[in-house]
């Protein structure tokens, strides 16, 4: 009898197990697709002090008329909406393992929904490709107009973040974890300068350090070059402790415009 019962129970219970195995495929491939924090992009407009210009062509910030730098703007600049998807990933110093100065995780099934962080997790080199996309590089060009600037400090900030329609600034969500990473020249473990983030707006050091200075050549001999290599931190922690900004509980799909600042500190 008991064995009469048990037999009639296997098809309900295979259904069970199937039904099981369904939700957890569904839960792993809504963590995957959830890998991609914007649909929509990322646009950075920059601004330089009333001292310096500000470029993203070299044959434009070398004109001795600065008022036709970048056709009348040499304080500012838009780079082109970018409405490319991209994977979470951080920043690691370990150059030699992560040329790109970015890893991301390849387990993402480790990964919990609520916190955005996991156990046992694995990274690779956060390289823009067939794992997909990572990070967008803006190239930029400061100096100084009229005459060199010398011992002094140049920094670059994120100065404030806007999404949305209609926009309003970001000040919680996922898109906090909007980061950029600094360089002077080119992308390597030498030229890093720091990173700046939209949780944080923390300043970064172009020229010269918190003890240092240094010099801001002028426009029409020469220039600075930056790097602004910007991504979404998926391992920076929120202001609850044990969460990420980015989860997908929270996970905020809008584009993100950054106003990012070169300014020289006042002493």
């Amino acid at each position: 009898m008991k064995k009469k019962a048990f037999i009639k129970l296997l098809p309900m219970m295979f259904s069970l197990i199937i039904c099981a195995a369904m939700l957890i495929g569904t839960t792993m491939a809504w963590l995957a697709m959830n890998e991609e924090v914007t649909s929509n992009g990322m646009q950075l407009q920059l601004e330089v002090a009333p001292n310096l210009v500000i470029s993203d062509s070299t044959s434009e910030i070398v004109k001795s008329d600065i008022s036709s730098i970048n056709s009348g703007s040499p304080f500012a600049i838009t780079q082109a909406t970018n409405n490319t998807k991209y994977t979470p990933a951080t920043h690691d110093a370990d150059y030699v393992t992560y040329s790109t100065g970015l890893k991301y995780v390849t387990n993402p099934g480790q990964i919990s929904p609520t916190t955005g962080y996991g156990t046992s997790l694995t990274f690779a080199n956060a390289a823009n490709g067939g794992a997909g996309n990572f990070y967008i590089d803006y190239i930029v060009y400061v100096a100084a107009h009229s005459k060199e600037i010398t011992e002094t400090k140049l920094l670059v900030v994120i100065d404030s973040a806007m999404s949305g329609l209609p926009a309003a600034e970001v000040v919680s969500g996922s898109l906090m974890a909007t980061s950029i990473d600094v360089y002077k020249d080119s992308v390597s473990s030498s030229n890093y300068l720091g990173t700046t983030n939209v949780a944080t707006k923390s300043p970064v050091y172009c020229v010269g350090t918190a003890l240092t200075t240094g010099t801001i050549p002028q426009n029409t001999s020469t220039y600075l070059t930056f790097v602004l290599r910007c991504y979404f931190d998926g391992a920076l922690e929120s202001g609850t402790a044990g969460t990420a900004y980015i989860n997908t509980a929270t996970l905020d799909t809008n584009k993100v415009t950054l106003n990012v600042k070169f300014y020289i500190p006042a002493e």
